[in-house]
């Protein structure tokens, strides 16, 4: 994921490992235990939009009750017309 890269640059974490993105589910998991980890230092280096992104994204993609287009659909809503951070 995009997010997590630029803050991984930023807070020195791991990247997320190629073989998660054969699951949504377990890139969503990587990606949630990564910026919880580094949730301070993501706080204190990354600007007020990569943040607010990043947690978009942590509740967009949770759960299994939507399909994973619908899911994207609503993050690109979001992202072009919300109020952002």
């Amino acid at each position: 994921m995009a997010a997590w890269d630029v803050a991984s640059q930023s807070v020195g974490g791991d990247p997320i490992p190629v073989y998660c993105f054969a699951r949504d589910e377990r890139v969503y998991s990587v990606f949630v235990s990564r910026t919880q980890e580094h949730k301070d230092a993501i706080f204190k280096s990354c600007t007020r939009r990569l943040r607010w992104q990043i947690k978009l994204l942590e509740r967009a993609l949770k759960g299994r009750n939507l399909t994973f287009r619908r899911k994207v659909e609503m993050l690109r809503a979001e992202m072009d017309t919300g109020s952002g951070p």
